[in-house]
């Protein structure tokens, strides 16, 4: 399987596109870059410069707080876009950080293809806009999903509220997160051994079952 199949097949994002003018007119156009664990990709005020498919790894975006805190935002992962939100603005300047979680591989492209005319062909710049718009859209969703539970005052409320959404986002009741114990502390805005003693409290009253980032959901 080339490139552009495996890039329809898995990424949501371009799924349906022909992979021909993927091949002539977008890929042509994309850069590879690669990034050691824990490099920054942008930091707040920074103006981003591209958009990027990942070919491989996690990137992680984040708050830093003054007292050496932090609150990971979102998680991208394989075949995700990265950059969209940004560049989609009109100023293109970042309000978070971004963390490379692993070693990381991305495709790059200039932020402008899609919005300037004459780099690419009217038709497929008009199809990618409408996807941009779909991708945004959905990141809206998952913001308020963030929100909601943020809005759980309690631990116990904040946690449980995250599995049922997992659950009932795959329709399954066992499932793995795309967090280690840390990162989901820092998700959640909760200590981390609090959030571990929970965890146990938990498992022991019969709601949860779990081993590192894989769950199942015993409760209602």
């Amino acid at each position: 399987m080339d490139f552009s199949q495996k890039l329809v097949a898995n990424s949501s994002f371009f799924r349906g596109v022909d992979q021909r003018i993927l091949e002539q007119e977008l890929l042509t156009k994309g850069r590879i870059k690669k990034y050691s664990k824990g490099t920054y990709l942008l930091l707040p005020q920074q103006v981003q410069e591209y958009f990027a498919i990942i070919l491989k790894g996690k990137i992680h975006t984040q708050h830093l707080f003054a007292d050496g805190n932090c609150s990971i935002l979102d998680v991208l992962e394989e075949w995700d876009l990265f950059g969209v939100d940004l560049v989609c603005t009109k100023s293109r300047i970042s309000p978070y950080h971004a963390v490379a979680a692993t070693d990381l591989e991305l495709l790059t492209f200039p932020w402008y293809l899609p919005f300037t005319p004459g780099h690419l062909s009217e038709a497929f710049r008009q199809e990618l806009q409408l996807r941009l718009l779909r991708l945004i859209a959905n990141s809206n969703i998952q913001k308020e999903y963030r929100l909601a539970i943020l809005s759980q005052k309690g631990l116990r409320e904040r946690v449980l509220t995250y599995l049922q959404m997992q659950a009932a986002k795959r329709q399954v009741r066992s499932f793995e997160i795309p967090f280690s114990r840390d990162d989901l502390a820092s998700f959640l805005c909760v200590n981390r051994s609090a959030l571990s003693h929970e965890l146990s409290k938990m498992q022991e009253e019969g709601l949860i079952r779990f081993r590192k980032n894989s769950f199942t959901l015993l409760c209602e």
